[in-house]
């Protein structure tokens, strides 16, 4: 056996290679239970969540920034912003912006799955038997007493938002001039929205590009 000093790493001919450096473990399920959970959790806010729209803010805000921490509050509020200034349905823009966040294209996809498919079974089911049962009492009682649910969720969704953009006075000054503008003024809703995000962008880029400046 050669006594010849040897370098760092250097093994000698027939020499086992050490196998206790760290290798590189390859995960190829950890995004797909991502997507997994994704789609398992918008499929339950869509299987049971009632009212729509502002009404099912509060069901995720609970699954995306309480429960699952994908997001924190301030993100939970930019994509409900611009779920409600984009076309389509409050509930599937937000399942598809949290699902982008949390893992890319593929999770925006099963998010969207995951919203999507509850409501159109449900849908189908409705449009079978609701023409059947729609003129009993009980049909009339329970649709009442969701309505009056409706209203209280909504009335969470917006104590939800506003708690989350309480610490801006401009944001919070802008809203009560909103509503202001539209119950007392008359403005129609959507000239007010589109207004209050025009000024509300400007405050933004002035106060980023001034900011910026000092």
């Amino acid at each position: 056996m050669s006594d010849e000093p040897r370098e760092c790493g250097e093994t000698m001919p027939g020499e086992a290679v050490p196998t206790d450096a760290p290798a590189e473990v390859a995960r190829p399920q950890a995004g797909l239970r991502l997507y997994a959970e994704l789609f398992a959790t918008f499929f339950k806010i869509g299987a049971f969540s009632f009212g729509g729209g502002m009404a099912m803010i509060p069901y995720f805000h609970r699954e995306i920034v309480s429960r699952r921490k994908w997001m924190d509050d301030e993100a939970f509020i930019d994509i409900t912003s611009m779920s409600f200034a984009v076309p389509g349905p409050i509930a599937t823009n937000l399942a598809t912006q949290a699902g982008y966040r949390a893992g890319g294209l593929a999770g925006a996809a099963a998010a969207l799955a995951g919203m999507i498919v509850p409501p159109l079974m449900l849908a189908v089911v409705a449009g079978l038997t609701l023409s059947q049962v729609a003129s009993k009492p009980l049909t009339n009682a329970f649709l009442k007493g969701a309505g009056a649910a409706v209203v209280g969720l909504i009335a969470h969704g917006a104590w939800v938002l506003s708690r989350c953009v309480a610490c801006s006075i401009p944001t919070m000054a802008l809203s009560a001039a909103l509503v202001v503008a539209v119950l007392i003024v008359g403005i129609h809703p959507l000239v007010g929205f589109f207004a209050a995000t025009v000024i509300q962008a400007l405050v933004i880029v002035g106060k980023d590009h001034y900011g910026s400046a000092s």
